[in-house]
């Protein structure tokens, strides 16, 4: 058992009485023996490289991560087709308040916004 760290309910401490087994010596963290820094020193020769814990990570969690991948990019296509809806409607919205602020013709009015509904 090599460098086995579980956290706690507190936030940066590790579970009291829980053993940590360095290459040189055993460590007991519990109450009073300075967890956290007990923590730092045992993981300090420890990297946090994303793409080879991807990598070395479960089928289900890689598949897992990938759907996740999917609806974020789903999401974001939504929110930018939602954008340019909105700046459109935006602009035929302006387009009809200038017309009929123009005093023109309710006729008028109406033969030139069935061009625009045409036209989308």
């Amino acid at each position: 058992m090599d460098r086995v760290l579980t956290y706690g309910p507190q936030i940066g401490c590790v579970t009291p009485g829980l053993i940590v087994q360095a290459p040189a010596k055993e460590m007991m963290i519990g109450p009073g023996t300075g967890g956290c820094a007990l923590l730092a020193a045992a993981t300090a020769g420890m990297t946090v490289d994303p793409i080879r814990l991807i990598a070395d990570s479960g089928i289900v969690a890689q598949a897992v991560l990938l759907a996740l991948l999917g609806f974020s990019v789903l999401s974001w296509a939504v929110m930018v087709e939602r954008a340019r809806a909105f700046r459109r409607a935006e602009a035929d919205s302006d387009l009809l308040q200038r017309e009929m602020q123009s005093g023109r013709r309710l006729s008028e009015l109406n033969e030139r916004a069935s061009r625009l509904a045409a036209r989308r």
